[in-house]
């Protein structure tokens, strides 16, 4: 039976959500191989965000089904306040499972969806609602041109989209090179592919009034989604933890729906990878100065010794096609054996 009232009734106004939510999706189910240095990506990842948001948003990790190492961690950054909403799955629901809990529940007006690998650069959100402004219909705006759409497939939708591109002027441009290149690094894409996406020119539209320009197409590593656009294409199919043809379903149905997908025309994301490694490192390197966080590698001879034998067996691997097929499949394999859930 109760005893008393309910000391809090009638007394306490509930949180009114920020314009935007953000919701940075997580899978590191291991510290060791391809995952080692995921968390520390993962750390940059959330101090570029609490550098660029401001007080326009909150932010969400959603974790799918990481270990214990990480999930510490996470509840360290909530208790800390730099995560206001953290959920823990102790299984991997898929990246698009994920995506029908956020969609379905967030009460933003505006709904993010980022990689945990993902860095973001000052001026994102506002260039971002910008292109919700200046262009009508638009239901997802990325931070980042879609380098990998193809100029045909883009003409198409932009003919069947051509009411909500009333008055607006479309150009075919080349690929912005540093743009480009940043892009290739940071997915790793081989020389075949850059030749391949190179060959994509992008379309630029230009509206009849302001200064806002935007290119066609979006990518999934990261995107702004409208809210009421976010309900009507739930549920999405969930196949697999990370499956392309599941999260084309969002990019068709909401080309079904009439709704434009667009992005920036500078990179203000960054898709950093598995490693601080490569061109986007110095960037990182302020980011972590700005939070005040020490940078100083262990340079140890432990470490220098580690480094050298990767470093010859990586050169070894990679001169053979065929070796280094053999080697990422006996990963993949031993991967499942060891990690897969039961």
């Amino acid at each position: 039976m109760r005893v008393g009232s309910n000391p809090v009734r009638n007394r306490y106004p509930v949180y009114q959500p920020k314009k935007i939510g953000i919701v940075s999706i997580t899978f590191m189910p291991v510290l060791e191989g391809f995952f080692r240095e995921s968390l520390d990506v993962f750390a940059i990842h959330l101090q570029s965000l609490r550098q660029t948001i401001g007080d326009q948003a909150d932010v969400m990790v959603f974790d799918n089904g990481s270990c214990d190492e990480v999930t510490e961690f996470l509840s360290q950054q909530y208790l800390a306040g730099a995560i206001d909403w953290l959920m823990l799955s102790r299984h991997n629901i898929g990246k698009t499972g994920v995506l029908n809990w956020i969609f379905s529940s967030l009460p933003n007006e505006f709904i993010v969806s980022t990689d945990s690998d993902v860095l973001f650069r000052p001026g994102w959100i506002e260039r971002s609602l910008a292109v919700f402004d200046v262009f009508e219909q638009v239901g997802i705006v990325s931070a980042q041109p879609g380098f990998f759409n193809e100029t045909g497939r883009m003409r198409k939708i932009a003919e069947k989209m051509s009411p909500a591109l009333s008055g607006v002027q479309i150009d075919e441009v080349d690929p912005f090179s540093d743009a480009f290149e940043e892009y290739c690094d940071g997915v790793n894409a081989s020389a075949e592919i850059r030749q391949k996406m190179a060959q994509n020119r992008l379309l630029l539209l230009t509206p009849s009034q302001g200064n806002t320009q935007a290119v066609m197409g979006s990518t999934s590593m990261q995107f702004m989604i409208r809210r009421d656009a976010a309900r009507k294409v739930i549920p999405l199919p969930t196949t697999h933890t990370l499956d392309s043809d599941d999260h084309m379903q969002i990019n068709q149905r909401m080309e079904a729906l009439g709704y434009l997908q667009l992005s920036t025309t500078d990179a203000l994301v960054y898709h950093m990878g598995n490693s601080l490694q490569g061109r986007h490192a110095a960037e990182a390197f302020e980011v972590r100065q700005r939070a005040g966080v020490s940078v100083a590698p262990a340079l140890n001879a432990a470490h220098k010794k580690r480094h050298l034998i990767k470093s010859v067996l990586t050169k070894a691997v990679k001169r053979s096609a065929v070796l280094e097929r053999i080697v990422r499949r006996l990963y993949s394999l031993l991967f499942d054996l060891l990690y897969a859930e039961k």
